[in-house]
């Protein structure tokens, strides 16, 4: 599953208010806005104060915008404790690779032939 960045609606919402601007002097605006990054002109169409509001702020980077607290650390943060999955049981231990279950399975029943064929003391749990 890909990840989603927390910025794609604003990304979306720039590339779809440029893709909007169809009409030539809607791109004369904003070509000049692109170039010059100031907002003169208001009213144009709709689309275009919120194209200023994008095009005039300074470009900033992704690690820029998020808050300080977010922002990732130099140490790994390890919240996740290894090693506690194993939780033995004797009724399970029994259901997966006991006697019963053996027999049922053809690749149980070689086991347990091979078990015996060794001399086994014990075939199985």
């Amino acid at each position: 599953m890909p990840r989603l960045s927390p910025f794609r609606p604003l990304l979306r919402l720039a590339s779809s208010c440029a893709a909007r601007a169809t009409t030539p002097l809607a791109s004369s605006v904003l070509s000049r806005f692109a170039s010059t990054r100031s907002c003169s002109i208001t009213r144009i169409s709709p689309i275009t104060p919120r194209i200023c509001t994008l095009l005039a702020q300074p470009r900033t980077t992704v690690l820029s915008l998020l808050p300080a607290s977010a922002a990732p650390s130099i140490a790994p943060v390890r919240c996740v404790t290894y090693g506690s999955e194993y939780q033995p049981s004797q009724r399970i231990r029994k259901r997966r690779h006991g006697f019963l279950s053996r027999i049922k399975t053809r690749n149980g029943r070689k086991t347990i032939m091979r078990r015996r064929f060794r001399g086994k003391a014990k075939l199985s749990h």
